[in-house]
């Protein structure tokens, strides 16, 4: 057989393609005509209902029989071409991949073919169709399991399972056919299926944990995401339905509107969000949000849950004290509404902590990322603090502001922390931490400290004054830098680095903010020194910061600083310079988004090549930053001084072609 197979995904390019494509095509044309024929008898049917059973509630409500009877076709018909859409999609854009085709396929099918008799009691060429297309239908569902996502079988000896399915699935057609189905025969087929779909689940759950790339697993999360999507508002209905069915039947108007709103909101709702996250996961669009949008269902379920809970109790108790309805329903309505944020918060923290072994929750991190300490800048230019006389301001952040100072003809620069945030224990920690991590430091690469104190229950550090700009300034200003300016800013950084490592500090803060350039008189760069030591470890020291002051930026953040902050070492450091190492070779982060997009990237998602962005970046100095930017630590370089080392030799190779 002639194939070809890109990233170990099988793909057909020969006749064979031609073939599956007009398979594909005659199945689905023959699924429409199937549905369109169905319509009829599913109006008439609903009809019937409507005359029978809701004749009084549909007038006391103002609704026609007829009204009724069409609802129901035409909310399936709204489903089938939001399928449609989005299969005919798949099939053009990835048509060279069966397994992609077969996804599609099968979301036609799952409106297409519901297991319904109606058309089977037809007889004739009716029948046929029905039963062949209900069994593509199984067959494609029991297959996916074992080949998704690149084609193989997994382990390879579920293929044999295949030879014992395909007799079953011919006689549970024939029964189907024979009527007999529903049946104490119909277990004959429906339990060994069920088991074999079973064995599918477990596979792909084995093939997950032991054989799939990465960008492989964000497609299995998407899948099963979707599969739990569809599952558990039906298992919802499952439970509710029964309790509430008897109340339903002595109040038909209500069990109307019941039906109108199960069929959209926990049927059709759910199938059309199943159908989204397969058709995500096969076109591979949006696979690195996955993380992410489970993160925000299960905050959104955990929510749903809690507050249904209080308010059914809430409802239970109000209406037995003051023995009214409406009055309990409004004050237990009320009582949710005043719960949803503390409620949210506290699902959020739980979710975050305890589920995915965050060391930090979503909510502290949107707190930390906004964070800019005070908003009153300059209020004490003027004034003079440590003997520092206090001139204009010069930066600005999470601990209070930098001014430009002088005293005894030398210019500082005077990082305070105002009273107003001396209250702040997080704050006054890192305040701490800075001033004893750069006092055990002395570096022409690391700010010196000069002078600390406290001043009117004002603390203030002061350090060096560097005549320059930031890093973060100087790349908004020119964008992509030259690999000589590159290598320059590098060697420093590393230098400053490996010294600190070597003396027990580890920054845990790498970011161009923080990064110093000293500029000469034709403003070019001289050197560039390391900054803000305020979230740095002391390799000795046992105390570790905690939530949101220890947060830092997530745009640099090592994947084991998003999980622990106990047990980071200097690697966590060399992957923060990795990440402005890409930004200064492509004028881009390797990751963008919302915090939590890049949180999750960070811990899941293996950074783009650089040289996509920058095409002109020698093959090697490609391979340094994608090293550096490793998920694992120990896969990244062991000190800075080696990346460094070999980023130099790949400029001067640029540089001479």
């Amino acid at each position: 057989m002639s194939t070809s197979t890109t990233s170990a995904r099988i793909q057909f390019r020969d006749y064979r393609l031609t073939l599956i494509h007009i398979g594909w095509l005659v199945l689905v044309i023959a699924g429409l005509v199937l549905f369109m024929l169905r319509l009829p008898i599913i109006y008439e049917h609903r009809l019937t209902q409507a005359d029978d059973l809701f004749a009084d509630a549909l007038v006391q409500l103002g609704l026609s029989a007829e009204f009724y009877a069409s609802f129901f076709p035409t909310i399936q018909t709204f489903y089938i071409v939001i399928a449609l859409i989005i299969a005919l999609i798949i099939f053009w854009r990835r048509r060279d991949d069966w397994v992609a085709l077969l996804v599609a396929l099968l979301i036609v099918m799952l409106g297409v073919y519901d297991g319904s008799t109606a058309l089977i009691a037809e007889g004739g060429g009716l029948r046929v169709t029905t039963l062949v297309l209900g069994t593509v239908s199984v067959a494609a569902l029991l297959l996916l399991p074992y080949i998704f996502p690149d084609g193989r079988f997994y382990p390879r000896w579920t293929r044999r399972l295949l030879l014992f399915a395909l007799p079953l699935l011919l006689l549970d057609s024939y029964l189907r056919s024979s009527g007999a189905f529903g049946s104490a025969l119909g277990g004959v087929t429906t339990y060994p299926l069920a088991i074999i779909g079973l064995i599918g689940l477990l596979a792909q759950l084995q093939r997950y944990r032991r054989s799939m790339r990465p960008a492989e697993r964000q497609q299995t999360k998407w899948v099963l995401y979707g599969m739990g999507l569809l599952i558990v508002p039906l298992m919802l209905l499952v439970i509710v339905d029964p309790l509430i069915t008897p109340w339903l039947i002595d109040n038909p108007a209500w069990r109307v509107l019941y039906r109108f709103g199960f069929i959209v909101l926990l049927v059709y709702a759910p199938l059309t969000a199943f159908v989204i996250a397969v058709a995500t996961a096969v076109l591979r669009s949006r696979l690195w949000d996955i993380d992410l949008a489970i993160n925000r269902s299960l905050v959104l379920g955990g929510v749903a849950l809690t507050l249904g809970a209080v308010f059914g109790a809430a409802v239970l108790a109000l209406h037995a004290l003051l023995g009214d309805t409406p009055a309990a329903l409004a004050l237990a309505t009320v009582l949710a509404g005043a719960l949803f944020n503390p409620v949210r918060k506290r699902v959020q923290h739980v979710v975050d902590r305890r589920f995915f072994g965050l060391r930090f929750d979503l909510n502290a991190l949107r707190r930390a990322q906004r964070d800019s300490g005070t908003s009153q800048l300059g209020l004490l230019s003027g004034q003079t603090v440590g003997g520092y006389r206090l001139l204009d301001v010069i930066g600005k952040g999470g601990m209070g502001e930098i001014y430009r100072g002088y005293r005894d003809g030398q210019f500082a620069a005077i990082k305070l922390l105002p009273e107003a945030l001396t209250d702040d224990a997080e704050r006054r920690e890192r305040f701490a931490r800075e001033i004893e991590s750069l006092a055990a430091l002395d570096h022409p690469h690391i700010v010196r400290l000069l002078d600390a104190g406290e001043q009117e229950q004002m603390r203030y550090l002061a350090m060096e004054y560097v005549e320059g700009d930031d890093l973060a300034r100087y790349l908004a200003d020119h964008g992509r830098l030259p690999l000589p300016t590159i290598v320059r800013i590098v060697r420093d950084l590393a230098a400053a680095l490996d010294y600190a490592h070597a003396n027990g500090v580890i920054h845990r803060d790498i970011k161009p903010s923080n990064v110093m350039l000293r500029l000469n008189g034709q403003a070019q760069i001289e050197t560039a020194v390391l900054m803000d030591f305020g979230l740095a470890k002391l390799t000795e020291n046992t105390v570790t910061l905690t939530d949101t002051g220890a947060i830092g930026t997530i745009d640099y953040m090592a994947p084991e600083q998003i999980r622990s902050s106990g047990t980071v070492d200097q690697r966590a450091d060399i992957y923060a310079l990795g990440v402005l190492l890409y930004e200064m070779l492509t004028g881009q982060r390797p990751f963008k988004g919302n915090p939590g997009q890049v949180m999750f990237a960070h811990l899941n998602q293996p950074a783009p090549n650089p040289q996509h962005l920058a095409p002109d970046l020698p093959p090697m100095m490609a391979v340094v930053v994608l090293s550096a930017l490793a998920k694992d630590p120990a896969d990244r370089f062991a000190t800075a001084g080696e990346l460094a080392n070999l980023i130099a030799p790949n400029t001067a190779a640029s540089a001479a072609d």
